[in-house]
C-alpha cells in the first residue's frame, strides 16, 4: 500500500525532532513514495526480456530485408552505370561524326568561294 503525502510529512516532522535535517532528507530519499508495488520483479524483467528479444528479432529481419534491397539497388546502379557508359560512347561517336560533317562542309564552302574568287579576279 503506497504511502500518502500526509503520512510522509508527518514522518518527516517526527524524524526532524530526533535527528538532523540532513539525515532526515537522506532517509526520505530512500523511502519509496509509491511503495514497493512500483518496483519491477524478476517476472516483469523476464517479460521485458522476451519482448525485447522479439523486437530485436523483428529488427534483425528488417535489416536483412534492407540489406537485400540495398544489394538490389547496388545491382541497378551498376546497370545504370554501364548504360551511361554506352550512352557516352554513342554521344562521343555522334559528336565526332557531326564535327567531321561540319568541317567538311566548311572546307567545301571555303574552297568553292576561294576558287570562284580566284577565277573571277584572274580574268
Amino acid at each position: 500500500m503506497p504511502i500518502t503525502e500526509v503520512e510522509r510529512s508527518e514522518m518527516v516532522n517526527e524524524l526532524s525532532a530526533v535527528s538532523s535535517p540532513k539525515t532526515v532528507e537522506t532517509l526520505m530519499k530512500c523511502v519509496l513514495p509509491d511503495g514497493r508495488d512500483h518496483l519491477a520483479t524478476k517476472d516483469d524483467l523476464k517479460v521485458l526480456e522476451h519482448s525485447l528479444r522479439a523486437d530485436f528479432a523483428d529488427l534483425k529481419s528488417e535489416f536483412a530485408d534492407l540489406k537485400s534491397e540495398f544489394a538490389d539497388l547496388k545491382a541497378d546502379y551498376a546497370d545504370l552505370k554501364s548504360e551511361f557508359a554506352e550512352l557516352k560512347a554513342y554521344v562521343d561517336i555522334a559528336l565526332a561524326k557531326q564535327t567531321r560533317l561540319v568541317m567538311t562542309t566548311l572546307v567545301t564552302f571555303m574552297l568553292t568561294t576561294w576558287t570562284t574568287m580566284l577565277v573571277f579576279f584572274a580574268v
